[in-house]
């Protein structure tokens, strides 16, 4: 759920009344006095909206580094309430590990002041920044969160800033942070569309139309074993396999017993004498 931002003097009355309601009830535990607030959870949702042509830039950007790449979103307010457009992506100078990316200041100030002075109108517009998680999870690190509020602190009061993080699965965790509307988008609150076309819907109707094939585990020597079963495309009926041919058997010619073809060891006068002492066998 999407939630409250920051203070408002609204906000302020009214966690005072609380206060002071706390306070008369006069309960102290162990010598302290405790007060708590909690904000109710916004149930706004947000759009938020890639040109074709940004969208096809920082997926490449993604796909193309084996570590860890940022680049900055060009970004606008759209009429449409709570729906926000990425028209462009900007590589800056940065130096990448495979799981860090480490801004170079000096050049980064460099790239900016030449962009502004170019009046290029994206610098004017850098409203958003992403880096990818290459094959992790894009759950964001202790340094994404610092960096992140690092931002927020320069942020004038009617601004907004997208923090993206995207890996290789296109899997993605996404803020919008919208101080003129006092509110942040997690992940689940953010429609994400390419043009006109929502890809967030197009993802869940798939999810629900295509269906993972499972197999009951079976028990073999006191353990369970999922059997693996290759599948059958439904558009391609199996292919009967032939019987294997008969192995032929051998014919053998049955020729009779004649003493004509046998050695005669006793007779010296026969072809096929052999003397035993010429193989050493006295």
């Amino acid at each position: 759920m999407s939630k409250v931002l920051r203070m408002t003097p609204e906000i302020m009355e009214g966690m005072r009344r609380d206060f002071e309601t706390a306070l008369q009830s006069g309960q102290i535990v162990d010598g302290v006095f405790s007060f708590t607030k909690s904000f109710k959870s916004d149930d706004r949702k947000a759009v938020l909206r890639f040109t074709p042509k940004a969208y096809a830039k920082m997926t490449a950007l993604v796909q193309a580094f084996e570590k860890e790449v940022a680049w900055h979103c060009v970004a606008k307010r759209c009429d449409d309430p709570n729906t926000y457009l990425v028209y462009d992506i900007l590589v800056y100078p940065q130096t990448v590990a495979a799981a860090t990316v480490d801004m170079d200041v000096q050049k980064y100030a460099e790239w900016c002041e030449a962009g502004l002075r170019s009046e290029d109108d994206r610098f004017f517009n850098l409203y958003g920044q992403g880096h990818s998680h290459v094959n992790m999870a894009t759950n964001p690190s202790p340094t994404d969160l610092t960096h992140q509020r690092g931002v927020l602190k320069d942020l004038r009061p009617t601004g907004f800033y997208i923090f993206i993080i995207w890996n290789k699965r296109n899997e993605h965790t996404i803020w919008i942070y919208d101080l003129k509307e006092n509110i942040v988008y997690e992940d689940k609150d953010i429609t994400l569309q390419v043009g006109d076309m929502d890809l967030t819907g197009f993802i869940a109707d798939a999810k629900e139309l295509v269906k993972i094939q499972t197999y009951p585990s079976q028990k073999w020597n006191d353990m369970y074993v999922t059997p693996v079963k290759p599948a059958v495309s439904s558009q391609q009926a199996p292919v009967p396999v032939p019987p294997a041919p008969k192995k032929k058997e051998k014919a053998y010619t049955v020729v009779k017993a004649d003493s004509r073809f046998y050695d005669d060891d006793n007779d010296p006068t026969s072809p096929f004498f052999v003397k035993d002492n010429l193989y050493g066998m006295e």
